[in-house]
């Protein structure tokens, strides 16, 4: 018994077809599917397409070499075959190129009873440490982008070519994404508030600028060390104040020849 695999243009799904023999003609392979697929051979005809090659077989004289060719590609109208994932692998990490495993040292129970105490302590030793050789590490390979970028390719950070965007010397800028314009003012990249505008520009916040400036012209003003002096000081009543120093007395001591309080 032989088979071919075919698949209608309007079907989804791939369908066998067996019949006698090694060998069939284009005439009995229509005729074969017609009859399967319950199509009216009075109306329509098929045409036989090879999937790889595209061919199309409307001969109906073939030799057998037809048969043996198109006993898995023929097929009516037939389309390109879909994809299949293959799962078989799935999980398996390939281990690199440079980097070959340890065989395995494992030895037979007659070669090991014949080991001394010693010898057999270091064989545990060693098949018990096996798996974790560096032979068998696999490096994770990184999602940095290394070597220079392609002459078309353009920072999506700093909209510069020459670097990637990993690498973009506005990495850690900062930006003004969420502040209304009108609450920005135009500055120099060397401010330590600076921040980067989509258009380009380095702008800072109005009130942080004028907070800063208020804080310098308060350390401007209040400079020198002495305390400022204020105008609605309250005078010094005459007799709690020292004859001397002019301010208020302190410990004071009569002084009885002249009847005054000093300090």
């Amino acid at each position: 018994m032989s088979s071919i695999h075919y698949k209608l243009k309007s079907t989804l799904e791939y369908k066998t077809l067996t019949f006698d023999g090694l060998h069939i003609s284009v005439d009995d392979l229509k005729k074969m599917i017609c009859d399967k697929e319950n199509i009216r051979t009075e109306s329509f005809d098929l045409i036989l397409t090879n999937t790889h090659t595209k061919r199309q077989y409307n001969s109906e004289d073939l030799s057998s070499q037809l048969v043996r060719d198109c006993a898995k590609n023929t097929r009516e109208n037939a389309l390109k075959l879909p994809k299949v994932q293959d799962t078989s692998t799935s999980g398996i990490v390939n281990r690199n190129a440079g980097v070959q495993s340890k065989e395995s040292t494992h030895i037979s129970s007659e070669d090991y009873a014949k080991m001394s105490e010693e010898e057999k302590l270091d064989h545990v030793k060693q098949q018990s440490t096996q798996k974790y050789h560096s032979d068998n590490f696999n490096k994770k390979t990184s999602g940095i982008l290394t070597g220079p970028p392609p002459p078309t390719y353009v920072c999506n950070r700093c909209s510069q070519p020459g670097h990637w965007f990993k690498a973009c010397p506005l990495l850690n800028t900062k930006r003004t994404t969420g502040i209304p314009m009108e609450e920005l003012m135009e500055t120099t990249p060397d401010d330590p508030q600076a921040m980067l505008h989509p258009s380009g520009k380095y702008v800072v916040q109005i009130r942080h600028y004028l907070a800063r400036l208020n804080k310098k012209t308060e350390t401007v003003g209040g400079g020198g060390g002495t305390p400022k002096e204020t105008e609605d000081v309250k005078e010094i009543p005459p007799e709690l104040s020292c004859r001397l120093c002019k301010n208020l007395l302190k410990e004071a001591m009569l002084a009885v020849c002249v009847e005054i309080a000093l300090c």
